[in-house]
Order: structure tokens, then sequence, then C-alpha cells
């Protein structure tokens, strides 16, 4: 990790700490930064704080701290759960709780993530949900940026942390090894899903600062025609069934 998220990562711990006091149990750094892949104008510093209650009073007294974190350091705001409610919600926030068993470091307190079970019936529904939603955010942004190429670029670039991260749970979803990462994946997601690789080549080497073999606007309809395709095949191979209402 790269010394200055190290260094502001060390100043939330000890503003946070200040603030809720015996209330903060654990706060864990999960996502790209603790598996050392952090892209510094791309990757958010995730963070997940576990505390004894988390009531308005609670709340409040960690409230300046997540301001200065997310308003002043432009981070996400961390994600705040009591253990109770933590260990209650791996099964409906399944790809959270196994990227976080995955990678994470302890920034403070116990390890609160290691001896919770996830269970994965609902999985393979949560990926499709994340799926079908970043689909219909990426045509939103088209519709409202479809003649600006600058703004579609940044739109493309922006999404792939989330797109790679459902297209590793995908393979999960489909029996695969999830922990492949890069081109990699791309070529597992292609190879496993038949889905063509280009479109999502093209959004890495947008990330990576290269230039696409086409026009900006060709990639991102390419793209989000991949994810389209990836959720179809996710439906059609995993059917749900058991998740249909019956009867009038």
């Amino acid at each position: 990790m790269a010394t200055a998220s190290a260094e502001l990562l060390q100043e939330f711990v000890q503003l946070a700490r200040g603030a809720a006091g015996e209330n903060l149990l654990s706060i864990v750094l999960y996502g790209s930064a603790a598996r050392g892949a952090e892209r510094h104008a791309y990757s958010d510093l995730n963070l997940l704080c576990a505390v004894k209650s988390a009531g308005r009073g609670d709340l409040d007294r960690l409230a300046s701290v997540v301001d200065w974190w997310s308003r002043g350091q432009r981070q996400r705001p961390p994600l705040v759960f009591t253990v109770d409610e933590l260990r209650r919600s791996a099964d409906v926030f399944a790809i959270e709780m196994l990227d976080m068993k995955e990678a994470r470091k302890v920034l403070y307190g116990e390890d609160i993530i290691a001896d919770i079970a996830v269970p994965t019936n609902l999985h393979r529904v949560q990926v499709e949900h994340e799926l079908r939603t970043v689909i219909q955010k990426l045509r939103q942004h088209y519709l409202h940026d479809s003649q600006d190429s600058s703004l579609l670029r940044s739109v493309l670039v922006k999404s792939w942390s989330s797109a790679a991260t459902l297209l590793r749970h995908s393979l999960i979803a489909m029996g695969e090894e999830g922990t492949v990462r890069g081109e990699d994946l791309i070529g597992r997601v292609a190879a496993v899903l038949k889905v063509d690789a280009a479109p999502l080549r093209a959004v890495l080497k947008l990330r990576e600062g290269g230039v696409p073999a086409g026009s900006v606007a060709s990639v991102y309809g390419d793209y989000v025609g991949v994810l389209e395709r990836v959720t179809e095949r996710i439906d059609a191979c995993l059917p749900k069934p058991e998740w249909r209402r019956t009867g009038a």
C-alpha cells in the first residue's frame, strides 16, 4: 500500500477511535487496497467499522470524522455494522463478505470477519441484481453524456472496478475460481460465459491510460452489451424457479 494511503488510514483510525471510544470494536480495510492492487486515480479505500451499537447518538459521534473522510478526502463513507448485524447480513451481502474474507486488513481491533460463515444460497441473486443495476446506470450515463467522449471515457474507467467484481462473482456463481483479476479475469469470463473479451480489454486499457481501437462511444456500447450477455448467461444457466411466485 502506498505511504500516502497508509498515513490517511492511520489518521482515520485515530480520529474514529477518539470520536467513538469504546463503542468502536474494529476497523477493517477491504477491496483493492487490501489486496495491494490500489490505483490512486480510481481506487477507493473501502472501510468497515464494527461497533457495539449504531443508534443515532453513536452515529452523531462519528459524523464529523466521516464528513472529513468523505468530503475532505473524497473517500467512500465506511460501512457501519454492529457485530450481530454483520453476522446476520452475511447472506444478503454475500458478494461483499466473500471479498472481505478473501482480502482484508484489520486496521484496529479484532478480526470480526474471520469466523463469519457466508451462506451462498442467495449469492447468485445478488450478482444478477448488481449486474442489472450497473447496466441501468451505464445506460443513464450514456443518455445524458452520449455527445461527450471525455465524460463517457470517465464513466467507463470508473465503472471497471464494480464491473470486474461482478464478473469475478459471476464466475463464482458458475462454480468457477473467483480470485483471478485483470487480463486473466477477462479470459476466464470470455471462456466460461461465452462472451466477447475485446470490449472488456478495451475498458481495461482505458483504465490503464491507453487509447481504444475504436471510438469511445462504440467501446461503451460493446461493453454494456457484454455485461448484458453475462447477465443473461447467469439468469439462463442458473434458473431461479424457487424464487418465482406461483398461483394467481
